[in-house]
């Protein structure tokens, strides 16, 4: 299986992570997985919480939704590296 993230993309997942853009990192994440669908979703909740100043709760929720869906997909795609992926978050 061709791996689809390289350590130097959970790299940068990492330090988008620890830079507090969260929601960019989930957005990358779902571009390098492969999951446009995700990736637009994510894209309207970046520019929900532009338009807030802050992620409300009700945003959050969906994110976490979101979030499981994504995750699902890392593991299903990208073996051996999905544990170390899920650890840049």
């Amino acid at each position: 299986m061709t791996t689809l993230v390289k350590d130097a993309d959970i790299q940068v997942l990492s330090e988008l992570t620890n830079n507090n853009q969260h929601t960019e990192a989930r957005r990358l994440l779902s571009l390098l997985v492969k999951r446009m669908d995700l990736y637009d979703c994510y894209d309207s909740v970046s520019m929900l919480h532009d338009y807030f100043g802050h992620l409300p709760t009700g945003l959050s929720l969906v994110r976490n939704a979101l979030d499981k869906a994504l995750f699902d997909s890392v593991g299903e795609k990208c073996g051996d590296k999905a544990d170390k992926i899920k650890k840049a978050f």
